[in-house]
């Protein structure tokens, strides 16, 4: 049985000395260090096990009021009977770099329930916290990088083509949904004051169809260039356009509707007291 025991005591020796994480066992009554494996020693930047025995846990800490905080969290969940969970913190070694640390605590209570031994295991997680500071900056990077792109995209998508002094072109390509219709509204008004504008020449040609709200949009934009003091043309409606615009029962008679944009383009010249003259 002695034997047993004496092996029992060797291999438990070999398995604490060949750790690679920090093992640490204070004492519960002043917090103070009892045992620290030879991987903590190393890992502090100590000499030997001695220099770290006997010193209070709270002097490794970067921040001393964090162990208060875990030790009372500890102490909640123990008397809660919840397994302890893992905290995250940041300890100090003995020439003053930062290492942040993953513990994995323990508590052992006596018979009477009181607190008998605090022991745990601390994983350095230095390089994973940077690696994932790391992470998270790139992943901003990406974000604000798709987000540019988006926007160039979306402006790409609703190009405003000065076709002559005070005229306006706007052709619309692709679907349009209520994010796009907006963002039209918003490109064109800037773009009329920009370029005191006159008469803008919307071409729907290429777009297939417009739902209800699309439509609304639409109208309600040719409204807003009114109050500036410019003209809408709308140009290349098809039929399922019409047909969405009936529904709607919009007020045709204040529309400018041309069958394509060289009527449009003739429109707003004549309207200018420019003659309009086609090739033969």
């Amino acid at each position: 049985a002695q034997d047993r025991l004496k092996e029992s005591e060797h291999r438990l020796s070999s398995m604490f000395e060949a750790v690679q994480d920090i093992y640490f066992r204070i004492e519960p009554m002043d917090w103070r260090i009892v045992e620290f494996n030879p991987a903590g020693v190393r890992m502090l930047g100590y000499e030997s096990h001695d220099d770290v025995t006997g010193k209070e846990l709270m002097e490794i800490f970067e921040k001393p009021e964090d162990l208060v905080s875990m030790a009372d969290d500890m102490m909640q969940d123990a008397k809660a009977g919840n397994p302890l969970q893992k905290m995250e913190t940041t300890i100090k070694t003995k020439t003053g770099e930062s290492l942040v640390v993953e513990i994995a605590p323990h508590l052992s209570f006596d018979k009477k329930g009181t607190l008998a031994g605090v022991e745990g295991i601390m994983r350095d997680i230095t390089e994973r916290k940077r690696a994932e500071a790391e992470l998270a900056r790139s992943e901003e990077t990406l974000k604000d990088l798709v987000q540019k792109l988006k926007l160039s995209q979306e402006e790409l998508s609703t190009p405003v083509i000065r076709i002559w002094d005070r005229i306006l072109a706007l052709p619309l390509i692709g679907v349009i949904d209520t994010h796009r219709a907006q963002l039209i509204m918003d490109i064109l008004l800037t773009a009329v004051v920009e370029t005191q504008s006159k008469f803008i020449i919307v071409d729907v040609t290429g777009v297939a169809s417009m739902d209800t709200e699309v439509t609304n949009h639409l109208i309600r934009t040719i409204q807003s260039t009114r109050l500036l003091g410019a003209e809408c043309i709308i140009t290349g409606i098809k039929p399922e356009i019409a047909q969405t615009m009936v529904h709607l029962g919009v007020d045709l008679s204040r529309l400018v509707i041309r069958s394509d944009m060289h009527d449009g383009l003739e429109y707003g010249l004549k309207k200018m007291g420019l003659e309009f003259k086609t090739a033969n």
